[in-house]
């Protein structure tokens, strides 16, 4: 992949791409907050493009929402630690 066809990494950059004008129109926290995400998306971009999607927003989602399940699952023992 590369020559004749565009990487993931580079489908992914396009996409991003894309929501720029609606980046720069958030506040300044929701910026911050949308560019977390962006970051999420660009750490599974290996494990991304083994998953052949015509839509890359479904994959860009996909690595956000894991990225939350991971979150709620430490602040959930963070809790019963706390509770304990």
């Amino acid at each position: 992949m590369g020559r004749t066809a565009p990487t993931y990494r580079m489908l992914t950059e396009s996409e991003i791409q894309k929501w720029n004008q609606f980046r720069k129109a958030l506040r300044k926290k929701d910026r911050e907050a949308f560019d977390e995400l962006m970051k999420k998306v660009r750490q599974h971009a290996s494990a991304s493009s083994y998953m052949a999607s015509l839509d890359i927003f479904d994959s860009m989602s996909l690595a956000i929402l894991l990225e939350h399940e991971k979150e709620i699952a430490e602040l959930k023992k963070k809790i019963e630690h706390v509770s304990d």
